[in-house]
């Protein structure tokens, strides 16, 4: 029996043998039973659950060298983790990027295992600095180390729990505090809670609470007292769960990061602001995306506009409902059975359609489509055709047949965006310039189903649980890796789809987005679903397909402001909803959050009722009407704040506490952010609500009806002392001029308040 699980000794003191006959078989009833009750409990148990084994490793060598530290420390004899095989030697690294950002990497000294490739653009400094704020302290056995500010205070320590590198599983801890955030995508609080949250891209709604969602980031921020910020950011692209447990300690807890693959590659960032951890983190991968200004403006789209003649009549209501629309979408109802690159000869002509896109275009507006990643098998289909004959899609684990899938065309294929050379960019590139010319001028795509997604469970035709990719010792979340996508045994030419899988929406976008900018020669607008840290370079987001709730209204807040942390600040919800139908006072109230974002959409489903902002009372029209206004009266500003965040790495929207962390009662707001540092939103999200419990921070606030009718007198006076100073009469005719527009405008916001409406108040 093994040690681990103890041991059963019975000593029979007897000479009766109907005694002992008597005692051997009801001893075998009591060993069956036992073993009955024990495969049903591995039967039923959590397979996810590690046994309680503690590898050991002890550090062999450790030396200082220029840039830090080199080392390697060896497995003991008689430990191990609890899925083997282990990885015996391990090779300590540790650099800085510079005196703020600090670098652990471990690996396998014997064999190379996989890495993140080419996300990081930062390189290792060749020397140390000087004064860094944080230096590691080592344990050599077990092997363990610490990271500590140069105040004193520990920041990251794992020689309280152990630590496990095998093959298939591997885990790393750390005791952290209670005011944590990140570790994205899912659908909860802003602040962590002590849960298991899992890492694996996923085609699931965001009506899922708890469950992994599109995109995966593996970056926690942490404030500690007097508001001192740190970050960490494991560089691993493989499904992993990060758990928050409890200890016996108040005020901590207990941090682990659990990945089933990779290697253990961590970064760490010394803040001391939250918005210096952010502006630290994202300086990794380079510029965030900056969207050209018309991004900005409104968005209306919906999975269910089955004509052309329709989504022109959607934008003809708009202009006859003086609703400002910058940007008209469709859904996959455009394409010919559902194929990328076609339009539907019946109900999207050509000719109609590309005289739809020159109208928008002649009257500024804009217009985007969505591209899904599966490829129709199809012979004759040319995008097909021409992959297939490139070697570009997906292979099964021989590496040659091309994994088979079913998604809205019916069986289909996946381009494989990691294929050396260029090759599967400039196809893609040439199948978007094609459409381009000979479809609609469409100014931007939306890039859908890549995590990537799949009807079936694995592939369609084979059955991979008997591989070890598809059937893991320890499964993140519980759930079959393989469901809903497709065999991560699958191979694409610089590995296995099991350490890939969450980098096929990076890899996509950036592909998506050069080929645009190759097309129209100017910035574009990539909207994609699946998301992996630095997709904010090339795309925005929007949070999925989440549902006409309430709740799902307050969750699109902490979602929003995780992916500004995350470095994707072109990001929003589906306003009104997605899924359901949504009601007139849901919709009123999602328009209002709705024209914070900064991404701002109407989209729904086939199946609900319409929700443009026409189609309820002349109540909801003045609301929306009202929200579009301002939203646009602030586009400068939020043109600004892009600017910022693509130079300086800054956010957004953000969290009260990025501006107060001094202040706790900041901590787990989420039903309130900032956009930029000097604007409050505070919005109902309570049905049946006509006030708000609002939390202001000490500082001096100013309503945004005070703050116009401020700005007012002070234009007014300046004009005033100017025309006092140089006694011009063109001063005055300016001053009369200046007058008229201010009060003109404050005329046309307070006629659009009226005091009947608790709505509107």
């Amino acid at each position: 029996i093994n040690a681990e699980y103890g041991a059963l000794f019975i000593l029979v003191m007897t000479t009766n043998t109907t005694q002992i006959q008597h005692f051997r078989t009801a001893f075998l009833f009591f060993l069956q039973t036992l073993l009955l009750i024990s495969s049903i409990g591995f039967a039923f148990g959590d397979p996810t659950t590690p046994l309680n084994s503690t590898p050991i490793y002890q550090v062999q060598t450790l030396t200082t060298v220029a840039g830090g530290y080199d080392g390697y420390a060896l497995l003991q004899d008689g430990t191990h983790g609890p899925y083997p095989p282990d990885i015996h030697n391990i090779t300590i690294r540790q650099r800085y990027i510079n005196s703020n950002i600090l670098h652990i990497k471990l690996s396998d000294s014997n064999n190379q295992r996989y890495e993140v490739p080419n996300i990081v653009k930062l390189q290792d400094a060749q020397r140390a600095p000087v004064d860094p704020v944080l230096n590691v302290k080592w344990t050599n056995s077990p092997f363990g180390f610490a990271v500590v500010r140069s105040n004193g205070d520990t920041i990251f320590n794992t020689t309280t729990s152990r630590l496990v590198f095998e093959d298939q599983y591997l885990e790393l801890s750390s005791i952290v505090g209670e005011n944590l955030f990140g570790v994205g995508e899912h659908a909860n609080a802003l602040r962590l809670e002590q849960k298991t949250y899992t890492l694996f891209n996923k085609d699931v709604g965001s009506v899922s609470p708890d469950r992994n969602l599109y995109g995966s980031h593996p970056f926690y921020l942490e404030i500690r007292e007097k508001g001192i910020c740190h970050g960490v950011f494991l560089l691993n692209s493989n499904a992993m769960d990060v758990t928050i447990t409890g200890t016996t300690q108040p005020n901590e807890q207990l941090l682990s990061f659990k990945p089933i693959g990779g290697i253990f590659d961590l970064y760490l960032f010394s803040g001391s602001s939250p918005a210096d951890v952010i502006s630290q983190y994202l300086s990794l991968f380079g510029p965030i995306y900056m969207p050209p200004y018309w991004a900005l403006g409104w968005h209306q789209c919906r999975y269910g506009y089955h004509s052309i003649q329709e989504t022109k009549q959607v934008v003809q209501n708009y202009s006859l409902n003086n609703l400002p629309l910058d940007t008209m979408w469709n859904d996959i109802d455009y394409m010919n059975q559902y194929r990328d690159f076609t339009l539907d000869p019946e109900h999207f002509p050509v000719s109609d359609v590309q005289a739809f896109v020159d109208s928008l275009h002649q009257n500024g507006q804009h217009y985007i489509i969505i591209v899904d990643p599966g490829i129709k098998v199809e012979t004759g289909y040319a995008p097909y055709d021409e992959a297939l004959e490139l070697e570009l899609f997906i292979t099964e684990p021989d590496g040659v047949t091309p994994l088979l899938g079913y998604v809205w065309p019916g069986l289909t294929n996946y381009p494989d965006f990691t294929k050396p050379n260029d090759m599967a960019l400039d196809w893609w590139s040439k199948q978007i310039t094609k459409f381009h010319e000979e479809g609609p001028a469409f100014d931007g795509l939306w890039i859908d189903m890549n995590e990537v997604s799949n009807f079936c469970t694995g592939e369609c035709n084979i059955d991979g649980s008997s591989s070890k990719f598809d059937n893991p010792p320890y499964v993140p979340g519980g759930v079959p890796l393989n469901q809903t996508t497709i065999n991560l045994s699958s191979l694409q030419s610089i590995g296995t789809v099991y350490d890939l899988h969450n980098l096929y929406g990076l890899h996509e976008s950036n592909a998506t987005r050069i080929s645009l900018e190759r097309l129209r020669g100017k910035r574009a607008v990539v909207i994609s679903r699946s998301n992996y840290p630095a997709s904010g370079t090339h795309s925005g987001h929007w949070l999925g397909d989440n549902t006409s709730t309430f709740d799902d209204m307050y969750q699109s807040i902490p979602g929003i402001l995780a992916m500004n942390m995350f470095g994707i600040p072109l990001v929003g919800a589906d306003i009104c909803g997605f899924h359901g139908n949504t009601t007139e006072e849901l919709c009123s109230r999602w328009m209002q959050l709705g024209s914070f974002y900064p991404f701002s959409r109407n989209h729904n489903d086939i199946n609900g009722n319409p929700q443009e902002p026409y189609v309820f009372s002349s109540q909801h029209t003045d609301i929306s009407r009202a929200a579009l206004f301002n939203r646009y009266s602030l586009l400068p500003y939020y043109y600004t704040l892009f600017y910022n965040a693509h130079i300086k790495g800054t956010t957004v929207v953000r969290p009260l506490f990025f501006e107060f962390p001094t202040d706790q009662n900041t901590y787990p707001i989420d039903t309130q952010f900032l956009v930029g540092s000097g604007l409050l939103v505070s919005p109902v999200l309570k049905q049946g609500a006509t006030t708000v419990n609002a939390y202001f921070p000490s500082a001096r606030w100013f309503s945004s009806l005070l703050s116009l009718l401020s700005l007012l007198s002070l234009l007014s006076l300046l004009s005033l002392l100017s025309l006092l100073s140089l006694l011009s009469l063109l001063s005055l005719f300016s001053l009369l001029f200046c007058l008229l527009l201010h009060f003109s405008a404050l005329s046309s916001l307070l006629s659009a308040f009226p005091s009947s409406s608790s709505l509107l108040r």
